[in-house]
């Protein structure tokens, strides 16, 4: 064999060698690499409109704390549809190629679905940050501004708010018996003049309502409207030597519906002696069913939580 003809054998000896070792090992790199991180594929991107109308929460809101499993803490500013808290969490699934990755300190435009509580959202609901939005938000149609008020509130009247009746003693309290508030469970819950050794102030009056795992509910004599921005507002307390808050849920409901709800995670927690304003907003649908009545209900999840001054707002949307 010729010295060029042997050089040549031997040049493509090395080269064959080299795709024997090359290819396997490149595909399973691909492999690999494809087969935990598939593109996210939407079977269906609905249009805003669409997106709107299947949507349990839809917001405009700044990520204020990023948390574990995906889930993130908006500061609300606007609204569209649903229950929205001022604070309000919503999670995208880690681990799923569709989830959404939120960023501290960003805008987004949310499109959340879910039960109360448990909003969820991701890539194919047109979550998106609200730099990206500016073309959307316009077909949407007018939202409700948190910050700056498009149309004037009216109150509802909740009877005995302050829970002033029946009146007690200084540093007294009583069971079970609250002038037009009902008890659906045991708990021990009642109304409860406190002297400073409990509390610094009371927000409104002389008196709260304290609970140790009752639920305490009234039925207003108000029907839910269609197209109307609710917010509901309550203070909540913490008592001077309670170490430990309990903890608590409070529901807006309509016919026996939850239309919206929180609980401790949603307000900043009491210093002892102290109370915090919670304040809760639910959007009505442009239709509803006539006669459901609004009602109220206050719970706490042991001893001992206490409420004070309860108001329900409420503002036609334009």
């Amino acid at each position: 064999m010729s010295r060029n003809r042997k050089h040549f054998v031997n040049r493509i000896l090395k080269l064959v060698i080299i795709l024997l070792v090359a290819v396997p090992l490149l595909i399973a790199i691909l492999v690999t690499t494809n087969k935990p991180a598939y593109a996210c594929r939407c079977s269906q991107f609905p249009s805003p409109q669409d997106a709107l109308k299947g949507a349990t929460a839809v917001f405009v809101g700044k990520v204020i704390n990023v948390n574990t499993a995906g889930s993130a803490t908006f500061s609300v500013s606007q609204i569209w549809k649903g229950e929205v808290l001022q604070q309000l969490v919503v999670t995208s699934p880690s681990g799923n190629s569709c989830s959404f990755n939120f960023q501290q300190g960003q805008d987004y435009l949310v499109y959340a679905r879910g039960e109360s509580g448990s909003l969820t959202t991701g890539l194919c609901d047109r979550t998106k940050q609200l730099s990206s939005a500016s073309l959307e938000l316009p077909l949407l149609g007018r939202g409700i501004s948190l910050l700056t008020p498009t149309a004037p509130f009216y109150s509802i009247a909740v009877r005995n708010p302050s829970f002033e009746l029946p009146s007690v003693g200084d540093s007294l309290s009583n069971i079970a018996n609250i002038t037009d508030w009902s008890v659906i469970n045991t708990g021990n819950p009642g109304v409860f003049n406190p002297s400073a050794a409990s509390f610094n102030f009371v927000p409104d009056g002389v008196q709260t309502l304290y609970s140790n795992g009752a639920t305490v509910f009234q039925t207003l004599s108000t029907a839910l409207a269609p197209k109307t921005l609710y917010t509901l507002g309550i203070s909540v307390g913490r008592r001077q030597y309670f170490t430990d808050f309990p903890g608590f849920s409070v529901e807006l409901r309509a016919g026996g519906t939850i239309l919206a709800s929180a609980n401790q995670t949603h307000v900043r927690l009491p210093e002892a002696g102290k109370f915090e304003r919670l304040t809760v907003y639910y959007v009505s649908p442009n239709s509803v069913e006539a006669g459901q009545l609004l009602e109220i209900r206050l719970k706490s999840v042991r001893a001992q939580t206490n409420f004070d001054l309860v108001t329900l707002d409420a503002r036609p949307i334009p």
